[in-house]
């Protein structure tokens, strides 16, 4: 008599490809981020800066912008001028 032997296949999951990135920088009581999503028709830029201002009171801002290439991608941060990687810190000084 043969059994019937019920076996269940599965898939391991696929990886999802990333959709976001980061990079954070901390000089003194300022740090700067910056966020990068990838949204349908490009990327969505979120500029994040905390500090303490003169009175020593912390503050904090944000500016979000609309990008068609990814600053943070290893192949945008090439310049054809110093044929090396842009300096992430003018990255984070762009306004």
């Amino acid at each position: 008599m043969k059994s019937k032997l019920d076996i269940n296949e599965s898939k391991a999951p696929e990886k999802e490809k990333v959709t976001r990135w980061s990079k954070r920088v901390t000089i003194g009581d300022e740090t700067t981020t910056i966020e990068v999503e990838k949204i349908e028709n490009g990327y969505l830029i979120t500029k994040s800066r905390d500090y303490r201002d003169s009175t020593g009171a912390y503050m904090y801002e944000t500016k979000k912008m609309f990008s068609k290439t990814n600053p943070l991608e290893a192949e945008a941060l090439i310049t054809k001028d110093t044929d090396g990687l842009k300096a992430i810190r003018d990255l984070f000084l762009e306004d």
